[in-house]
């Protein structure tokens, strides 16, 4: 029996005179000590064991009634939760039944179990777990008494909208994000999703317009798509108070956009940022793969890797896409070396 299945038992069994439970605050001020099985209807069904020698009953207790409930603070429960696995789902979605009628609740710790139910049904990757998972984060969006919990859920449904193919709906949430006021989190994860819904209409034009250089209108949705997608992916990979994760996941998609566009000397750039600065995360193991396909002429005139400081944040590619930024360097010759008095100017795109 896994652990998690253990803390179930114990979550769903009767309390035991004397331990600790949830105390249930009535309007009337009366404290009961219990524990809460679940919800039926109006009522909140409480397992409750006043003589330590008889056995616990279960009561019904009306929702209005109730002014407040102190959960029982489970440290030991909140670190399998947090520790929770893919096998584990079907304990977990049982243990956020119970929780899901009390996410209005201050303290209730529904916010956090739905937010991993979610992300561990994310990784399921598949139709039916990614719609059950934009259902959970929908539900502690709306519901959970904690702000971070809410805002921590809206991050969930772009990702479950993303995975779910519905990008309309993902780039209207993420559009809605960026004009209110948000954590770091959640305004890197809406840029990734305007940028991935920006590359791909990148994707589509290049495909359908080979010669796009020679076309005006192709040639100048083509720079507009190009630098709108760059600064969407930067911005979210260098948002101050962003997780490394989105970082990484910004950095790799800027990465993807110069491949995708044939600028190796950039994207071999890119890849070193992220081998620098998160050398044991798997995307630094696929940015060295990918500087391993390059020919030895652009690996041999890429940077060297560098070493930052400890209090140096990762800044990878410039911030902003400006045509500075774009400059390409001809594969054919060496660069001569630049005087001091002045900087050398190279070909724009």
């Amino acid at each position: 029996m896994s652990v998690l299945r253990g803390f179930l038992l114990l979550l769903l069994g009767p309390p035991l005179a004397g331990c600790a439970a949830d105390v249930l605050v009535l309007k009337t001020g009366e404290r009961r000590l219990c524990h809460i099985a679940g919800v039926e209807g109006e009522n909140l069904l409480l397992l409750s064991q006043p003589v330590k020698e008889l056995p616990a009953i279960l009561l019904p207790c009306p929702r209005q009634q109730v002014a407040s409930i102190e959960f029982d603070q489970d440290s030991q429960l909140e670190r399998q939760i947090k520790e929770a696995t893919r096998l584990e789902l079907p304990e977990l979605r049982l243990i956020w039944g119970k929780f899901l009628p009390l996410l209005g609740f201050a303290s209730s710790p529904g916010g956090k179990i739905g937010l991993r139910l979610g992300l561990l049904l994310l990784e399921e990757r598949s139709a039916s777990s990614s719609l059950e998972a934009l259902t959970v984060f929908s539900n502690v969006a709306a519901e959970a008494s904690a702000a971070h919990d809410r805002e921590a859920a809206r991050q969930g449904k772009l990702r479950a909208w993303t995975a779910l193919g519905k990008l309309r709906e993902a780039g209207a949430e993420a559009e809605l994000v960026l004009n209110s006021e948000t954590g770091a989190s959640l305004a890197a994860e809406a840029r990734l999703v305007l940028a991935a819904a920006n590359e791909s209409a990148l994707v589509t034009l290049l495909d359908e317009n080979p010669r796009w250089e020679e076309d005006d209108s192709a040639r100048a949705q083509r720079t507009a798509l190009y630098h709108k997608t760059l600064d969407l992916f930067l911005l979210a990979a260098l948002l101050p108070g962003g997780s490394p994760e989105l970082a990484m996941r910004g950095l790799w998609g800027a990465m993807g956009v110069h491949r995708r566009c044939g600028e190796h000397f950039l994207a071999a750039e890119t890849a070193r940022d992220l081998i620098a600065f998160y050398p044991a995360s798997s995307f630094a193991k696929k940015a060295s793969e990918f500087l391993e396909t390059l020919p030895s002429e652009i690996r041999a005139r890429a940077p060297a890797p560098r070493s930052p400081a400890a209090n140096e944040r990762p800044f990878g590619p410039p911030t902003t896409n400006s045509d500075e930024n774009n400059l390409q360097p001809d594969p054919q010759k060496e660069p001569a070396p630049a005087p001091a008095s002045k900087r050398r100017k190279r070909s724009r795109n």
